[in-house]
């Protein structure tokens, strides 16, 4: 049966896979009936919505405007440098005057209008700075409850101030949602209480009625003592959870309650822990991060079968007299292709060169040329020596580099960073490199990416700058890209 007899609502669910327009744009071409699909549903400015909480003008056009229907994702995030704004252009109802003042109590209202007008909306991402009030929160997860069609939620909550308890205020709606495939929540609280039994009682609670889980995170920076989980997940299953993600302040004082959830989640792929625990079998499990002291030593090979990518800031620092031993446990590691390390020195770059040469993929947590990342003065670039240079160019299968080599801007940005991707496109494959920029007299590092140009005869041809980071070609890797040192991938 070929693409064209196949039913229109079908061909539509295939294209809602489709996350880059490279690829619709494709589909869109392959005939007439894809086209008229794709293009006015998938490839339409509505998609995807991300902006501030305080622009009233954009949620009250879309409350009653005919292409609320096409969103499919919306992000309420405050609006920064780092956050790619994406407003649907022809509304022409928004401006920047608007974010000047605080998030006044009509937002939540009207933002819970504009919701309702979403009947197919999927994601939704929020950061609860983005409003002043956290009572205004409350209609919009009222709007949000009521749809069905909704399967991933992203949510930071921030308790700034102690004894306010603004979660509990509104947290009710949040714990009715049932369809969910993929939830993150962050939560930042001062210990007023020792141990946030009752955030963490609601939000299990809310777990247990959502079998559909595929991908769960949480995070927890409670200021205060570390909160135990273990009780919570001694029953629970997710027969389809690929991905679990814990972090911050969240431990397992009983181990085996950990190991006995592992086992009961086989499908499991990607694990993130916040302290070391001994692994049992987790046949599925492609990706581990473990950057707790100890951590690398508590990895079993035998265990992990499939591993492809390890991400560990397990190095002794400053001498670094564990390399060797971590690098004895990488190459135990049969299927791995990729790792996130804390190596410090020439030398513990050029042995981890020699152990694993076909890695595609590194990302440096702390390197030789950085370790002054953060300091009180004037930035400079901290880049690599020649020799740590030539090491880099020297991985022949070698991907992707997320360097951590920081570069100031200034008037020799430019000629620094094309002198560095062109060291570095020795490196046979390497397609996208990672650097952190920061601005004169700031502390804050922002990083990008580049795609290094290459010409026919397969010569370095110059660099561009990756403005939209789901461009970033995971090649097999999707699902992984929070803890393989690009976390600020959609």
């Amino acid at each position: 049966m070929s693409l064209c007899d196949q039913p229109p609502e079908l061909l539509d669910v295939i294209a809602s896979y489709l996350p880059f327009p490279s690829d619709l744009l494709s589909l869109a071409l392959a005939n007439k009936l894809m086209y008229g699909i794709v293009v006015p549903e998938h490839l339409s400015e509505f998609h995807h919505v991300c902006c501030d909480a305080r622009r009233r003008k954009l949620w009250k056009s879309l409350s009653d405007h005919p292409g609320s229907a096409r969103i499919l994702s919306l992000e309420v995030l405050p609006e920064a440098p780092s956050v790619q704004r994406s407003i649907p252009q022809s509304l022409n109802a928004s401006s920047d005057e608007e974010l000047q003042g605080d998030c006044g109590p009509d937002c939540g209202e009207l933002l819970a209008a504009a919701i309702a007008a979403m009947p197919r909306l999927r994601r939704f991402s929020f950061q609860q700075s983005t409003f002043t009030r956290t009572h205004n929160m409350k209609p919009v997860f009222d709007a949000l409850r009521r749809r069905s069609t909704l399967r991933e939620v992203e949510i930071t909550f921030h308790d700034r101030h102690p004894g306010r308890q603004s979660f509990e205020r509104f947290s009710a709606p949040l714990w009715e949602f049932s369809n969910l495939t993929r939830l993150s929540i962050t939560v930042t609280r001062y210990p007023d209480v020792n141990t946030p039994r009752p955030f963490l009682e609601k939000m299990f609670a809310m777990l247990s009625t959502c079998p559909r889980l595929k991908d769960m995170r949480i995070a927890s920076e409670m200021l205060g003592p570390h909160a135990d989980i273990s009780a919570f997940l001694s029953d629970k299953l997710w027969p389809n959870l690929r991905r679990l993600v814990v972090e911050g302040d969240l431990t397992f004082h009983a181990p085996e309650k950990l190991s006995s959830f592992l086992l009961r989640h086989p499908k499991l792929e990607i694990l993130s822990l916040p302290q070391s625990y001994q692994l049992p079998l987790i046949p599925s499990l492609r990706c581990l991060e473990l950057f707790a002291p100890g951590a690398a030593e508590t990895v079993n090979a035998t265990h992990l079968p499939h591993l492809e990518y390890f991400a560990t800031a397990d190095v002794d620092a400053p001498m670094q007299t564990n390399v060797d031993e971590i690098l004895d446990i990488l190459r135990a590691l049969p299927a791995l292709r990729g790792v996130t390390v804390a190596f410090g020195t020439p030398s513990g770059v050029k042995k981890l060169a020699r152990t694993l040469p076909r890695l595609q993929r590194l990302t440096f947590a702390a390197s030789p040329w950085n370790q002054n990342r953060l300091i009180d003065r004037p930035p400079q670039n901290y880049l690599p020596s020649p020799e740590c240079l030539a090491i880099l160019s020297s991985f022949p299968c070698l991907t992707h580099l997320d360097t951590s080599i920081f570069i100031k801007q200034d008037e020799h940005t430019e000629t620094v960073l094309d002198d560095l991707c062109r060291t570095l496109a020795a490196a046979p494959k390497l397609e996208y490199v990672g650097v952190d920029f920061v601005r004169a007299q700031e502390r804050f590092h922002r990083p990008k990416w580049f795609i290094v140009l290459r010409d026919a005869d397969e010569g370095y041809a110059g660099r561009r700058e990756i403005r939209d980071l789901r461009e970033l070609e995971l090649h097999d890797w999707e699902g992984v890209s929070r803890i393989i040192g690009i976390s600020w991938v959609v």
